[in-house]
């Protein structure tokens, strides 16, 4: 399973510590503290061919952006993969967002960016039920290359292994890959504890730093979320011996 680090701007460095990133589109371009260090970095990664990047589109972050403009970041960057806007805990709210997108595919974008460009589509719902139906429909669109399982399915349905559940479901029904968004403060060592099946491609997450934020480790069981002003927050606010065992155990549980 591949690993993205989403790190605060102070700590870019350690994106470098894999070769599978996710970008922020609201960094690259919003208003923020250090936005250009932000922007830099990861048009490093998009320029280096050994590193697979995505970009989200916002969404968890509060940050929807409009499907032209992550039409315009993605081209700029020339990303690998792009997430298609989507609506939290809203299943159909995100097929109304999917065909908004699939129609501006068309009008705004060309063959070759269509080609050379993967498509995630966020699975949502309520109920195990809804999330098992959006996945065996996008299975069948041809503008989606891969399903992304965000973090709150865990929350939203009360089952540490809602997840696991769900891609061990799909497994022999398509070869599309699926990637875990971001990491649960439910559930820190959701990854170690199951033996994921092979259609899981990967996962994002911030964990490692938000749990170092309060000098805590990934396997101490305990609920830690994101900080506030987290991608403003210094070096020196995260504890670096957490940090990097956090991150080590990261590595070390997606490459069971």
């Amino acid at each position: 399973m591949k690993l993205a680090l989403i790190p605060p701007v102070d700590l870019l460095e350690h994106t470098a510590r894999t070769d599978f990133q996710l970008m922020l589109p609201h960094l690259v371009r919003g208003k923020v503290l250090q936005s250009g260090r932000y922007a830099h970095t990861y048009r490093m990664h998009c320029d280096d061919p050994n590193q697979y990047v995505i970009l989200d589109n916002g969404e968890a972050e509060g940050q929807l952006q409009s499907i032209v403009d992550l039409f315009r970041i993605a081209r700029e960057y020339g990303v690998d993969e792009l997430v298609i806007p989507d609506e939290i805990a809203n299943a159909e709210g995100t097929r109304k967002r999917y065909e908004q997108f699939r129609r501006a595919l068309e009008t705004h974008t060309t063959a070759a960016f269509v080609r050379d460009t993967n498509f995630m589509y966020v699975l949502q719902g309520t109920t195990y039920e809804e999330f098992v139906d959006e996945a065996l429909w996008a299975i069948e669109e041809d503008h989606i290359d891969v399903l992304g399982v965000p973090r709150h399915m865990i929350e939203t349905l009360k089952m540490e292994d809602a997840r696991f559940r769900l891609a061990s479901r799909l497994v022999n029904e398509s070869d599309k890959p699926l990637h875990l968004l971001g990491n649960s403060p439910l559930y820190s060592a959701e990854l170690a504890d199951f033996d994921w099946p092979s259609n899981v491609r990967s996962t994002d997450t911030s964990s490692p730093f938000n749990y170092a934020y309060s000098s805590l480790f990934l396997d101490d069981g305990l609920v830690q979320r994101r900080p506030s002003g987290y991608f403003n927050l210094p070096h020196e606010t995260f504890n670096q011996m957490c940090l990097d065992r956090n991150i080590q155990l990261l590595q070390e549980w997606t490459s069971k």
